[in-house]
């Protein structure tokens, strides 16, 4: 079981607090609220994506959001002066620079997560993505503090871990190819209809020998797509796309069956007949879970079918709709559709391990240590 964060008294304390700023810190507010409201000093580890980004722009625009001074401390968290300026600082709220510029945080480094420790009194995790990994400040420094999950991390775990009911269908699209082409291996298993999109499709029919192209897969994507039977019941792959010159895609677009495309054309998006027998599974459905769109949907052109299946689930009202992923949501958002869902993760890979496998590194060491 993990201890939240109101299972216990902070007043008074240094909390090591861990966000994740790739996916915004809005979630992270209550949990920052709190602590603040107990008197409590809040130190924050923060990671953006690019080791090259400093977190000092993002200073000003979290002390707005609370409303309080926030002091920024750019030193090395490599070097002894960090602390000393911890306690020095009159600010209830402190940032400290981006965690992803040290390789030591990303390679798990047991001596980085001890120097963390030494700035707190106890951790909060409220950050979701990143508990996938084995970094130093995710799955080593709550084993080194008394340490607990903050609020947006609980509503994470709650809402995905929960058992949902059957049918389950899943929809998997956009370009991360490996870990979406084992979302589908294992989707196999877990749901009722897995609906592929996207370059995932793309690369299935490839392997098939459906649809040429210039790219192949490497070896690993390569066995677990031989592993899939186009004849399974629970796959569904397009059966029309829209294709364009694939260095050109401005020329022209047409609608093509998946191995009717020419040698210098690629597929953008699903076709009108696919989007209909989508639509037709997921009225069906009890539960549907959503990661990745599911062509270009950047260029308007090559949207439709991403925004008709979204349409086709907002359609479902009595299902749980539960959707993940920073570009899928960013186009929801575009068509005002993203409220008319159940749940909006602040996690793309996360919430979909969670939900197939239960938990996340960055979870299990939370469970253990209590």
């Amino acid at each position: 079981m993990i201890k939240k964060l109101k299972d216990i008294n902070i007043s008074g304390k240094k909390i090591l607090l861990r966000i994740d700023f790739e996916a915004s810190f809005e979630r992270c507010l209550p949990s920052l609220e709190y602590a603040l409201s107990q008197k409590a000093k809040v130190i924050i580890l923060g990671s953006l994506k690019n080791p090259k980004e400093s977190l000092g722009l993002i200073s000003n625009k979290l002390g707005k959001a609370l409303n309080k001074p926030t002091s920024f401390i750019f030193s090395s968290l490599l070097e002894g002066e960090t602390k000393e300026q911890i306690k020095n600082s009159q600010d209830q709220l402190i940032l400290l620079e981006n965690l992803s510029r040290y390789p030591e945080e990303i390679n798990g480094d047991k001596g980085f997560a001890h120097s963390l420790s030494e700035l707190g009194d106890i951790f909060v995790n409220d950050a979701f993505e990143p508990c996938l990994r084995n970094y130093a400040s995710i799955t080593v420094l709550p084993s080194l503090l008394p340490s607990f999950a903050g609020f947006g991390l609980m509503e994470e775990i709650e809402t995905i871990g929960k058992e949902r009911k059957s049918p389950i269908v899943a929809i998997i699209g956009g370009n991360s190819i490996i870990p979406s082409i084992s979302f589908v291996h294992q989707f196999l298993t877990k749901a009722d209809c897995v609906l592929v999109g996207g370059k995932i499709a793309e690369v299935i029919l490839r392997v098939k020998g459906m649809s040429i192209g210039k790219n192949w897969p490497d070896e690993k994507t390569v066995q677990i797509i031989k592993q899939f039977e186009l004849t399974n019941l629970k796959l569904h792959l397009p059966v029309d796309v829209v294709v364009a010159p694939r260095d050109l895609p401005n020329i022209y677009t047409r609608l093509a069956g998946p191995g009717k495309l020419k040698k210098e054309e690629d597929i953008f998006d699903i076709g009108p007949e696919t989007v209909k027998l989508f639509s037709n599974i997921i009225k069906t459905a009890e539960t549907i879970i959503w990661h990745g769109p599911l062509g270009m949907y950047e260029l308007p052109k090559f949207n439709h079918g991403t925004k008709d299946v979204a349409l086709a689930v907002t359609r479902n009202e009595n299902s749980f709709k539960l959707v993940g992923g920073k570009s899928t949501i960013d186009f929801l958002n575009k068509f005002n559709l993203a409220k008319k869902m159940s749940f909006l993760s602040k996690g793309g890979i996360a919430m979909v391990e969670l939900f197939l496998q239960g938990s996340l590194p960055g979870i299990k060491v939370l469970e253990k240590k209590n």
